[in-house]
Formats: C-alpha cells, structure tokens, sequence
C-alpha cells in the first residue's frame, strides 16, 4: 500500500495520462511571475529528470500546468522529440498543447525553452515563438514579443471540442538538442493585443490602440460583419500622430475616379507606404465602410491632410450623427481641433462642412457647397484637375497636391 506521498511522486507509464492531482505537487516548485497582466508558467524537461526523491520523467511525457487564460484549469504540454542520426542526438521536434479551456481563445501564447541558465533557440535567432490561439483555426507561429515574422515552425493538428482545444507547435528549423532543456514555459496575455493577426482581429484603429496604447503605425486586422462580407480585412492605422488611433479611408494620388471607386477600391489590398500607392493603382478608398469603423456615431473625429503628412489639414470633430458616406452638403456641426499650415475656410478652398459624397459631381468627395460649380475643397475628383488629385486649396496655394489622405477615428 503506498502513501499518500508516494502517490503523489507517482507517473503514469501512459505519456498521454496525466493526474490533475500529480500536477499540485509539482506546482508547488513552481515559480509563478506575475508582470502586468502575463503570467509565466515553467516546467522541468530533459530526457529524464527528477522531479521529487524518488521519481523521474521521461522527456516526451506530459503534465498539467496552469496559464493566467486557463484560470483555475489546467493545460497539458507534452514535448516530443527526433533521433537526429547525423548528429547522434535527440532533438526537440514538437511540443503538443492540450485541454486549453476556451477562457484562452484569442489570447496570446508565448513558448520558450530554457537550459539551466539561459533560454535555448527554437531555431537560429529566435527564443520565443508566439501563437495566437484560436481553437481549431490556430494558425500563424511567429517570433519575438511582437510584430508578425514567422520562423521555422507551423502549427499542426489544431482541434476543438467540448469547451477545450490543442495544437502541437511542429519546429521544421534548426532544432534544439533535447539533453540541453531543463525547462519549457508558457506564457498566456490574459488581455492580448488584437488586430495583430487575421485570426484575432479588433474592430477598428482606436480600439485597438486603446487595448494596446504603444502599439506602432502600419498595418492591421479588423473585422465586422458589414465590412468586406464579414471576412476579417486589413487596414492602414496611424498609431502616433494626433493622439493615435486613426484608420485610413482614402489615399488619393490619381486625378480621375469613378463614383463606385470612391466608395470602395483596393479595400484589401491598403498602402504599407502612404507616400507610394503604386499596388493600389494610386487609389485606395473604404469610404464605405467607415460608418463601421468610427468610435461613435457621433463625437467621433476624422481628418485630411494632402501634399505631406501632416500638412495642409487638420483634425475636426463631427458632433452629430453624420455618416462618412452622406450625400447631404448640409453636415456643418463640426469643429476643426487642429489645423495645419494655418489655412482658413474659403470657397476657393476646405469649406466649414463635413466631406460628403456626390455620385455624380466633379468632387465626389467634397467639403464644397456645390459639386459642380466651384470645386475647390475636394478629396477625390470625377473630372482631371492639374493632372494629381483634385482642386483642394487654392487659398493655401495647395491647389495640385500629389496626396491627399482622410482618416477616421
């Protein structure tokens, strides 16, 4: 008959069996760092180790670990690993993550080895790989703490079922020897940053820089069901200037457009340069999709500029329930926040209304009064002006920028 404790030091020769109870002791030596809102959980690995005074642990074996996403649950990581016949050594080819519970899906997950005193290369350059967990539709294996370079690794065999999921992180790259772990961690974001990746979209620019408010310019996922068929798009964001948080609806660096493509052109296709649009044909427009994509129906902000970032515009704030696509040249409830290059209103420049659409005007998308008279003040044009964009402001002597980009947040 064995004790309690006996028990307890006791493994299952069933690499795939792993008592919830055998996981507490273990635990118990466990160090449990809490950074903001991570966790990191480790545990012991080589190709046999000790676990307590009178038990081992084969390396390809499991155990139950707790991950801050898995709450009062538990995941089970199972290393696997290759006989490399050139080097005549075994080698971490696989770790299988299994029973994580759905409190995880669409959180963040972070796997690293370590050696006794310093982490060990997944493969060449890189110690951590990342995965955003999203049950049966994991995907995507990328390296570092940020950004969205992937590696030598994929994701295999991701299921789910019953309220809980797995997948084995398969490493094609240069492998790790086995005989060098002492020690696999997980690190679960119990609040990840979205947008990130296709498979954990956020809803918009400022949303997603209010969840993750260091996050840097460029590309981003979003996703709603009136956007691009429900289908998760990318979108250019402005994370830094006038306060952050802004998503690009036009880029404009042709001269002619038409009606249908000032409402939508190359929507998933959006600049990485804002200065180049040569992929995108010098248009790129998801004007409408916009009314998605604000913060608020009202109160929410937009803003233009042209030639420069940062020149010949300005930030405004629309304190009615104004839509981006309106044909009303009637949306004066605005208020100019910020100018740039210290313009003023003018008829032979930027009106004091919000850009509205005119499907069949020479500015289709206009803060002029008239769309067929006097022009000026117009972001995209139906009809050649100076042969770059659209008659814009005269007043400012910015009548033929090159550019003109308009964002909403």
């Amino acid at each position: 008959m064995k004790s309690e404790d006996e028990h307890l030091d006791y493994y299952s020769d069933d690499p795939e069996i792993i008592e919830v109870r055998q996981s507490f002791k273990f635990l118990k030596s466990i160090k449990f760092l809490v950074l903001g809102s991570l966790v990191f959980v480790g545990t012991t690995y080589a190709a046999n180790i000790n676990l307590g005074s009178s038990s081992t642990k084969e390396f390809g074996q499991g155990i139950a670990l707790y991950a801050s996403c898995s709450k009062s649950d538990y995941i089970t990581v199972k290393p696997i690993n290759t006989f490399d016949a050139t080097t005549n050594t075994f080698k971490l080819s696989d770790i299988q993550f299994t029973h994580i519970p759905d409190d995880c899906l669409n959180v963040e997950l972070r796997i690293m080895i370590q050696s006794a005193s310093a982490p060990i290369e997944l493969d060449n350059g890189v110690t951590i790989a990342r995965v955003i967990y999203n049950g049966a539709s994991t995907s995507g294996v990328y390296k570092g703490t940020s950004g969205g370079s992937t590696f030598g690794a994929q994701i295999i065999n991701a299921s789910r079922s019953g309220g809980y999921g797995a997948f084995t992180l398969d490493l094609t790259g240069t492998l790790p020897v086995a005989v060098n772990i002492k020690a696999i961690t997980l690190e679960s974001a119990s609040t990840s940053c979205k947008g990130l990746y296709q498979n954990n979209p956020g809803t918009s620019a400022y949303q997603i820089l209010q969840d993750c408010p260091t996050l840097p310019d460029g590309l981003y996922w979003i996703q709603n069901a009136n956007i691009n068929g429900g289908t998760a798009v990318q979108i250019y964001a402005d994370m830094t200037r006038n306060g952050g948080g802004w998503t690009l609806l036009v880029a404009n660096g042709a001269n002619v457009w038409t009606a249908a493509e000032a409402l939508l052109s190359n929507g998933t296709n959006p600049p990485t340069d804002l200065y180049n649009l040569t992929s995108q044909g010098n248009k790129y427009s998801i004007l409408s999709w916009g009314d998605y994509i604000k913060r608020s129906a009202s109160g929410f902000n937009y803003r233009f500029e042209a030639q420069t970032l940062g020149r010949y515009g300005g930030t405004f704030t629309a304190n009615s329930a104004y839509s981006l696509v309106s044909a009303s040249n009637g949306n004066t409830n605005i208020t100019r926040d910020t100018v740039f290059d210290g313009w003023s209103y003018a008829d032979n420049g930027i009106e004091a209304r919000m850009p509205w659409y005119s499907s069949s005007g020479y500015g289709l998308l206009t803060t002029s009064g008239s769309s067929t008279g006097m022009w000026w003040g117009s972001l995209i044009s139906s009809q050649p002006h100076c042969g770059t964009t659209a008659p814009y402001m005269e007043n400012a002597s910015m009548s033929c920028p090159d550019k003109i980009w308009y964002w909403v947040r």
